[in-house]
């Protein structure tokens, strides 16, 4: 792993490279920008991002599955498929219009591209309002930090800072380089899982899945997919845009407690105290700089509680997020996953309704708060200034999508109420395609990714002992079959973990629309005549899926599969058992993801099975205040495998090497196929 280092001592990434081979790239450079300035004069438009040739994927083999249809999460095989379309009621069952997806080379493919490209305009959300190119690191830094690369990758873009940022009670001075954890591939332009676009004379900068779940190498100098980006430093990059504040139902501020500095007048005449802007933003960005690297918080709780960003080796991992919540539609719940991080994730404008409808808050004075000080003039809410409503700020950009957000999506049935199948009941769309065809396609693509062994891996002989003591210690109770997990949520009292994630959910099942959708082979936009289906929950385990909703109060946690383990450090929900290569100094996740100290997979599994060193993890977490800031203890899952459970050293790294690579695992269960009809 690339060596990291401090946020303010940070070395120059180019020093070392050698001066004729970076002039060789800085003309390359120079072209590509002629080429760009060109394009823009020209079209009035374009866009950048980075998709890597096969060659350059260091775990470029995907999986060769016997999969041709997914039908609401059960699995056809290509001769069930043929004896199910050799009748007119099979074909029926087989059709988009009825919830099919057809699992083709295509569709993998598209789903690839959407993956790495498509953002599905999250570029002016976090451009236009967020302003992550308008605060403290701009896009010239952005730009700075990748002309030092000169060519070369890194698993952390750091930049410079050009002037003196205050943000969070924080003071980050002019040119101190931070750490971003932003990870560019060998002779790229763009950052892996960014895109760059221009359009209306404006730069655009927004996200795809790649940036949170592909990194670059730097020990085999190639991309890996489906891989958490260990150091990627949201919450910092986050807190240095200039309107954190429109991302603050992903904090613990609660805007309903904070003191007013202007009033705006509702749509009923009633009047609407709205909180202190400044005061927002600091509170706001002060809580981002507590999220370690690696962490994203992905619900709008109005509770803080970042977790680590899952890999997306998600063939037999069902359900998913990390309490199991994702479990219904199509691949078992993953393509409901994958819309969930696009519309609730990227665009909390899309998210004004269930807003209103969960936690009381109106819909526009909602909208007003994330507005006031958008980053682009022509969004920006002026209180003083009534007559320019957010919603008319919204609607005035012209974006094509009905709902009032700048996402690239469509509206559910359900709309605006909660289901099974969407939080907010929006779906991530773009023009020209289907209803749920770009989620689905993520899903085929990542259900066929496949971890890439460790760059050492200890013999057979000690993994076949590791794996004795897998089954001895009873570790196999809950990690069983091809993925290594029976696919159950346990309840928070039997796994012990950081309890908020559980209780995301909780007061939200009594809320549930009906899970409806339109029929996969409506086009997007949404015609008016559009045909609506409901997704079938006659197979269901209602009990767990309740138990994932928190119905009980507590809620619980998925049994997490343990492929490409290696790659995925550290571990729990929450990332709390960090531990780096020193077992004695480097514990714990201040002195790990925070300090720019890489994790060491296999020292954290130790302190994932061994309780004195649990115990050191978790006191170093306890004396940063991770707990009452993040929700980050690194507590739970005591299920020991070390002295006082009867297991020796040995045991304890035979155990550790076989879940870094693990072997001969069993072969999935067969499927029982669908009847014609069903």
């Amino acid at each position: 792993m690339m060596p990291k280092h401090s946020p303010q001592t940070s070395a120059d990434q180019s020093s070392a490279h050698p001066p004729r081979r970076r002039r060789r790239w800085l003309s390359y450079l120079a072209i590509v920008l002629v080429a760009a300035l060109i394009s823009m004069l020209a079209l009035g438009s374009f866009s950048l991002s980075y998709l890597p040739a096969q060659r350059a994927v260091l775990n470029a083999e995907m999986a060769d599955l016997d999969e041709a249809y997914d039908l609401w999460g059960r699995i056809i095989t290509a001769a069930e498929a043929e004896q199910l379309l050799a009748t007119e009621a099979g074909q029926q069952t087989l059709s988009a219009a009825n919830g099919a997806v057809h699992i083709s080379d295509d569709l993998v493919q598209l789903g690839r591209d959407t993956f790495y490209t498509e953002t599905f305009n999250s570029e002016q959300f976090f451009t236009d309002i967020v302003g992550w190119l308008d605060g403290g690191i701009r896009l010239g830094d952005y730009v700075g930090a990748l002309l030092r690369l000169a060519g070369r990758g890194t698993d952390n873009l750091q930049v410079r800072l050009g002037r003196d940022v205050t943000v969070g009670g924080q003071t980050f001075e002019r040119g101190t380089m931070l750490n971003t954890g932003i990870d560019v591939a060998r002779g790229s332009l763009i950052p892996i899982g960014a895109k760059v676009s221009y359009d209306r004379g404006r730069i655009r900068m927004g996200l795809t899945c790649a940036v949170c779940h592909s990194v670059f190498d730097p020990e085999s100098g190639r991309v890996i997919d489906g891989v958490t980006n260990q150091n990627l430093n949201a919450g910092l990059i986050l807190a240095m845009a200039s309107n954190t504040a429109a991302y603050f139902t992903h904090t613990g501020v609660d805007v309903r407690e904070m003191e007013s500095d202007a009033v705006m007048t509702l749509p009923d005449g009633t009047e609407y105290p709205l909180p202190n802007a400044q005061a927002l933003e600091d509170a706001v960005d002060a809580n981002l700089l507590a999220w370690p690297p690696g962490s994203f918080d992905t619900t709008t709780d109005l509770v803080s509680n970042p977790i680590r960003v899952p890999d997306s080796f998600t063939r037999g991992d069902h359900p998913f997020a990390w309490s199991g919540n994702q479990a219904i539609g199509p691949f078992r719940g993953l393509s409901s996953l994958n819309n969930n991080v696009f519309t609730i994730g990227a665009d909390t404008l899309a998210d004004a309704d269930a807003v209103e409808n969960l936690y009381d808050i109106d819909a526009e004075a909602y909208r007003a708060i994330l507005l006031r000080n958008a980053a682009l003039p022509d969004l920006r809410y002026d209180p003083a200034n009534p007559d320019r409503t957010p919603s008319a700020l919204i609607d005035d950009q012209g974006h094509w999508s009905p709902a009032l957000t700048l996402a690239d999506g469509i509206q559910l049935p359900s709309f605006p109420m909660p289901s099974l199948m969407s939080l907010i009941s929006f779906v991530a769309g773009t023009p020209g395609s289907t209803v749920w065809q770009e989620n689905n396609a993520m899903s085929a693509y990542q259900d066929r990714l496949v971890a890439p062994p460790p760059p050492t891996i200890a013999d057979s002989a000690v993994r076949e002992r590791g794996r004795q003591v897998f089954q001895g210690a009873g570790c196999a109770a809950c990690h069983v079959g091809a993925a290594l997990t029976n696919n159950q949520v346990l309840p928070l009292a039997e796994i012990g973990t950081a309890p908020t994630r559980a209780q995301s959910m909780e007061g939200i099942w009594d809320e549930l629309a009906p899970p409806l959708t339109q029929s996969f082979d409506t086009p997007v936009p949404v015609p008016d005549n559009a045909r609506v289906i409901e997704v079938p929950l006659d197979d269901e385990d209602i009990d767990q899926l309740q138990l994932a909703w928190a119905v009980d109060g507590t809620g619980g946690y998925k049994v997490k599969g343990l492929l490409g383990t290696y790659w995925n450090a550290p571990y729990l929900h929450d990332g709390g058992v960090a531990v780096g290569q020193d077992l004695e100094t480097q514990v714990g996740v201040p002195a790990t993801l925070m300090a720019n100290v890489p994790v060491d997979p296999a020292n954290s599994l130790l302190g994932l099975i061994d309780r004195q060193l649990r115990d050191r993890i978790i006191e170093a977490n306890l004396a940063a205040g991770l707990d009452e800031l993040v929700d980050v203890q690194g507590i739970g899952h005591e299920f020991w495998v070390d002295g006082e459970a009867g297991f020796t050293p040995d045991d304890q790294q035979d155990l550790i090497q076989y879940l870094l690579w693990p072997v001969d695992l069993p072969s999935p269960v067969a499927t029982a196929p669908v009847a014609p009809g069903a």
